[in-house]
């Protein structure tokens, strides 16, 4: 017995993922389509997007906005200024860039 409800409940994980995936991905697209066709609801808060299919929050920033303000208020370094510093201090010569 249990190995099948193993497999059930690995079954209904994947589903469940998978269309809470699917959701997110084709949100933006399903509403912008539906403005254009002029089918969209006023009586519901839709969600804004920004070109790239962020979410746009109620103080016009997005996700990643938000959290580069965070970064820099607290002065963490973002993935990017890592590697430079790392690619700087590699005794490595292979993995250092030509300049």
């Amino acid at each position: 017995m249990a190995p099948r409800l193993n497999q059930m409940f690995s079954l209904a994980l994947v589903a469940g993922v998978g269309v809470y995936t699917g959701v997110r991905f084709f949100e933006p697209m399903v509403i912008e389509q539906l403005e254009k066709d002029g089918n969209l609801r006023k009586d519901i808060a839709v969600p804004k997007y920004d070109s790239e299919g962020e979410l746009i929050g109620p103080d016009g920033l997005t996700d990643s906005q938000r959290w580069e303000m965070v970064r820099k208020e607290n002065n963490i370094p973002s993935l990017t200024d890592i590697i430079k510093k790392e690619e700087a201090n590699s005794t490595n010569p292979d993995t250092k860039k030509a300049a």
